[in-house]
């Protein structure tokens, strides 16, 4: 028995898979699942099978991957998939040993950058086509607000772009039900005033369904806040707003300097991804992508020299004022060790930095 007899009948195909739905406690989960069985089946529809086999779950990932899918959304449709196979066995519906075969099939291998996360302020989430294009490439997109009042909108963010956030809000949501993509969408909120205050906001209460059902995630409520290197201070906070408390020793280089680099619209790379003042070009900005490849980029020449000279107590400008700073806690005999090992551009200071990053 290598076809699978739920084909042809409806409600056994949905009872089964309501077993599956039903081995998950995720409601994220639940949804992605329920998506990706029913395009499997609507796949395996589409032309003639050899059966529910492991050669034909291995040909459903490769039409997964002719789709450009990430590596996260194609391997969560596999496991459903698989999922699908052990309960059909279970429930006599297909050999035992071909669900074994099916449970073996391999997942998406994951290439380059492992989890793609994305920041914005959901300005332009509106923007037709805009959402289809980006969802499906990436794993996190985090959106920060100060809430969805018009007028608080204004005065916090300095555009009254509130309303407009709103209908991209809503569009993103509806989209994520439908989809599953991005996997994971979080609301970061950057208030002045209270969050119960907060969440009686017009925009909010119609995206409070969407965050009861786990589409949407409400993240950090932040009320203090980074100087942005300097440039902010506290006559620019409102309401319950502060500026966040500030390390003033700085002989030590900031944490993420190791493990935060950012990558801008023409493929610099910024050793640190944090702020920048007057421009994104500055010390901190080291070679691009278009020219190297990025494993050869970070803690590179350029990247090392930048941390190098830290510790002579040469800080690129954004850093003096920043209150991101976190220090990196070396003895003193590790910092002499380090500066003259990245001075000398040498093997040692890569150890010395990998084996860092590799321990944050």
């Amino acid at each position: 028995m290598n076809d699978l007899v739920v084909m042809n009948r409806a409600a056994e195909w949905r009872r089964l898979k309501a077993l599956v739905l039903d081995s998950v406690s995720s409601p994220i989960t639940k949804r992605v699942y329920n998506l990706g069985l029913d395009e499997f089946f609507k796949w395996y529809e589409q032309e003639p099978r050899s059966g529910f086999t492991k050669a034909t779950v291995s040909a459903w990932r490769v039409a997964l991957e002719a789709r450009n899918l990430g590596s996260v959304s194609i391997n969560v449709r596999v496991t459903a998939v698989r999922k699908l196979a052990v309960e059909a066995a279970d429930n006599g519906l297909l050999a035992p040993e071909l669900a074994a075969g099916i449970t073996r099939v391999k997942g998406a291998k994951s290439k380059g950058v492992r989890h793609t996360k994305f920041y914005t302020n959901g300005i332009l989430l509106d923007r037709a086509g805009l959402i289809e294009k980006i969802a499906p490439n990436l794993d996190e997109l985090r959106i920060s607000l100060p809430g969805l009042d018009r007028q608080n909108y204004l005065e916090v963010f300095k555009v009254d772009k509130a309303e407009k956030v709103t209908r991209g809000l809503l569009k993103l949501a509806e989209h994520k039900k439908k989809t599953g993509q991005p996997k994971q969408v979080t609301l970061e909120l950057r208030s002045s005033r209270p969050l119960d205050v907060v969440m009686r906001d017009e925009g909010m209460i119609k995206l409070k369904p969407y965050i009861d059902e786990g589409i949407l995630a409400l993240g950090s409520f932040r009320t203090e806040f980074d100087t942005y290197g300097g440039t902010i201070t506290g006559a620019d906070m409102s309401g319950v707003m502060k500026i966040r408390k500030q390390e003033k020793e700085r002989s030590a280089p900031c944490a993420a300097l190791f493990v935060n680099p950012g990558i801008l619209p023409d493929g610099h790379v910024r050793a640190c991804s944090c702020w920048y003042i007057k421009t994104n070009y500055d010390k901190l900005t080291l070679e691009s992508t278009t020219e190297k490849p990025l494993s050869e980029i970070l803690f590179g020449d350029r990247h090392r020299a930048v941390l190098a000279d830290w510790i002579q107590g040469d800080l690129p400008p954004p850093c003096p004022e920043c209150s991101n700073y976190t220090p990196v806690l070396f003895s003193l005999k590790d910092m002499v060790g380090m500066a003259a090992a990245l001075a000398h551009g040498s093997a040692g200071a890569d150890k010395q930095v990998t084996s860092f990053a590799g321990s944050r």
